[in-house]
C-alpha cells in the first residue's frame, strides 16, 4: 500500500512539474501533502486497531543524500527541513572536508515511505521556485533574490503546515484521536533515531541575512499559492 501512495504522488508532482498548467501546478504540492497525511492517519490507525496487514516500517538512515553540493544555498536547506518535518523525518548534514572545496550531503532519517513521498514533494518545490525564481529575480540583485526564495520557501512552509492541520481536522471529526498521535510522534521519533545513531551531533541555526520585505512577501505569495488550489503561481 505504501508504494502504491508513493506512486501516486509522485506522478501527481511530475505531470505537474511537465505541466503548462500554472493551476496544476499550484496545487500538486498541496494534493500530495494531503495524500500523505491522509494516508498515514490511515494507516497509523489499521496499527492500532491490529488490521493492517503490511508490516510496521521501521525508522532507517537513508544513505543515498538528499541533495549534495560545495556551497548549498540557505533557502534550499530551509525548504528541505520544512518539507522533510512536514512527512515525519530528520535530516542531518555530513560535510566530507573543512576546506572551502569540501562537499556538504543531507541525509533523512525515517520511515521509507516518508521518507520518498519527502523526496518527490522536495524536487518538486526545488525545481517549480528555481524555474520561477529566475524569471522573477533577473536583475534585481542577490539581496532580492534571496529575500524572495526566503519568502517563498515560508510560503511552503506554513501552507504544508495548513494542510496537516486540515487532515488533523477531519480525522478527529472521524474520531481517529488516537491515530493522530501516532503520526505526530513520527518526526520526533525519527529525531531520536538520529541522536542514537550521532549522539555527539550538534544543531547548527541558519541565519537569514539582509531580508528585503518588499522580495520577501513577493516570494512569500508564490509559494503559499503552490499549496493553493485554483490559483497561479505567476500572476495576479
Amino acid at each position: 500500500m505504501s508504494e502504491l501512495i508513493q506512486d501516486r504522488i509522485k506522478n501527481l508532482l511530475m505531470l505537474a512539474k511537465h505541466s503548462q498548467s500554472e493551476g496544476e501546478a499550484s496545487n500538486a504540492m498541496a494534493a500530495a501533502n494531503k495524500l500523505a497525511e491522509k494516508y498515514r492517519i490511515e494507516i497509523a490507525s489499521l496499527e492500532l486497531t491490529g488490521d493492517n496487514t503490511s508490516p510496521v516500517e521501521e525508522i532507517i538512515e537513508d544513505t543515498n543524500p538528499i541533495i549534495s553540493g560545495g556551497r548549498i544555498r540557505y533557502w534550499k536547506t530551509i525548504l528541505l527541513n520544512a518539507i522533510f518535518e512536514s512527512q515525519g523525518c530528520d535530516c542531518i548534514f555530513k560535510r566530507n572536508s573543512r576546506s572551502h572545496s569540501g562537499i556538504t550531503s543531507y541525509y533523512a532519517f525515517g520511515r521509507p515511505s516518508d521518507i520518498a513521498i519527502a523526496r518527490n514533494m522536495f524536487d518538486f518545490a526545488v525545481n517549480q521556485l528555481d524555474y520561477i525564481g529566475k524569471l522573477v529575480c533577473v536583475g534585481k540583485g542577490k539581496v532580492y533574490a534571496n529575500s524572495w526564495y526566503n519568502g517563498a520557501v515560508d510560503g511552503i512552509s506554513q501552507g504544508l503546515m495548513t494542510g496537516k492541520e486540515k487532515a488533523r481536522r477531519d480525522a478527529m471529526q472521524l474520531g481517529m484521536t488516537a491515530a493522530l498521535t501516532v503520526v505526530d510522534n513520527r518526526h520526533q521519533e525519527s529525531k531520536d533515531a538520529t541522536r542514537r545513531a550521532y549522539p555527539r551531533l550538534r544543531t547548527v541555526s541558519i541565519k537569514r541575512n539582509n531580508i528585503a520585505g518588499s522580495a520577501y512577501n513577493d516570494g512569500k505569495k508564490v509559494g503559499s499559492r503552490m499549496n493553493v488550489s485554483g490559483t497561479k503561481l505567476l500572476g495576479g
